[in-house]
């Protein structure tokens, strides 16, 4: 597809999610759908083409996906119950974050919120009890190095009888990059959480502000600032519902965690594509900050790098030799059943030429900046 018509598709994408109401002209229809698809936010451009009462043939394409996204979503919230059930009887409550807990608090609908994963934060001592429960619920260790170091999250996954596929990201951390992982913590972020009661009794979720904090870290951490708009759209819908109050609290915390220019990058982009609205006061107050962000996190903020820039962070920010002996050997020999499933290799006797081939293609990427 000419880039001149992906560029067209993405205006009038940002530009239905606005309010924009004539039918967008028939022939960037397929870039413009692929386009909805890419950025997350099909099910809301079909809404936004309904109120609009935009073409029916265009309207109708949309309808077997956004049907499909309801009823996977029916499928994953009662998957989600079961589970937050089961850790509640591993005294384990686990706060939702992003997608799963945006999906219940901001968005019409969960279907209205695609996400590929259930994300959730626990305390660091609790790592054992959640992988003990999600294996007596039948799920199975995701093929993702982990570690104790070098990362700070695990992946557990499971097909339930309907072919519906579940995956939980498991983070005791908010962010894998140092420079990140600690600007809010467990503890900090369960002394003001909400009750998502549409969940059951276990389900808590950070309260707004730092709902938005962590939507903008996220963002600028694992995604190097990219403007995505279904990420972008989580962002407008809770700035859509901030109090004065939430504005102030937001500002303070960012400022106190040395992420102002990280908000406000992300809400300068909401405000660019969506219209959001967000008080002027507040962003000049965040973009003042700009002095007390250091320059991991200025790097981040200035686009994709390459992977061992992170990783040369990551090794700054790592206090002593035993620590950071680790953090190599994470990276490097991550374990053999990773591997063997990483190559669909059973063969011990091979496992040496596997690693040596691991570490030598992966280093080319790690020196690649990334698009």
């Amino acid at each position: 597809m000419p880039e001149a018509v992906e560029d067209v598709a993405g205006t009038l994408l940002a530009s239905a999610l606005r309010g924009s109401a004539a039918t967008p002209p028939r022939a960037v229809w397929p870039e413009l759908l692929a386009s909805a698809d890419r950025e997350g936010v099909l099910p809301l451009l079909a809404d936004a083409a309904a109120s609009a009462s935009w073409d029916a043939e265009l309207i109708a394409a949309m309808r077997p996906s956004v049907m499909a996204e309801a009823a996977l979503a029916i499928l994953r919230e009662r998957e989600l119950r079961i589970l937050l059930d089961a850790l509640r009887e591993e005294d384990v409550l686990p706060l939702l974050l992003k997608g799963a807990h945006l999906a219940y608090a901001v968005y019409p609908s969960p279907d209205r919120r695609p996400r590929l994963d259930t994300d959730l934060l626990i305390k660091d001592v609790d790592r054992d009890a959640v992988r003990r429960c999600l294996l007596r619920l039948g799920y199975s260790p995701a093929a993702k190095v982990t570690g104790e170091v070098a990362f700070a999250q695990f992946q557990y996954w499971r097909t339930d009888r309907s072919g519906a596929t579940h995956t939980v990201d498991v983070h005791w951390r908010v962010a894998n990059p140092k420079a990140f992982a600690d600007r809010v913590t467990y503890d900090e972020l369960r002394q003001t959480a909400v009750a998502v009661p549409r969940l059951g009794a276990n389900a808590f979720a950070p309260a707004a502000p730092l709902a938005l904090l962590i939507a903008c870290l996220h963002r600028t951490a694992h995604h190097a600032t990219a403007p995505r708009l279904l990420w972008l759209y989580d962002m407008h819908l809770l700035a859509a519902q901030f109090t004065q109050d939430d504005w102030d609290r937001l500002v303070l915390v960012a400022e106190a965690r040395g992420l102002s220019l990280v908000v406000a990058a992300g809400l300068a982009d909401a405000i660019d594509r969506l219209g959001t609205i967000v008080p002027n006061p507040v962003l000049e107050r965040l973009q003042s900050g700009a002095g007390a962000t250091d320059r991991d996190v200025l790097a981040f903020l200035n686009g994709p790098q390459p992977q061992i820039q992170v990783a040369v962070s990551d090794w700054n920010r790592i206090r002593g030799w035993r620590s950071r002996a680790r953090f190599l050997r994470e990276h490097l020999f991550p374990p053999a059943s990773y591997v063997r499933q990483r190559y669909k290799n059973r063969s011990t006797m091979l496992l040496p030429l596997l690693y040596a081939h691991r570490i030598a293609s992966g280093s080319v990427k790690w020196f690649r900046r990334p698009q």
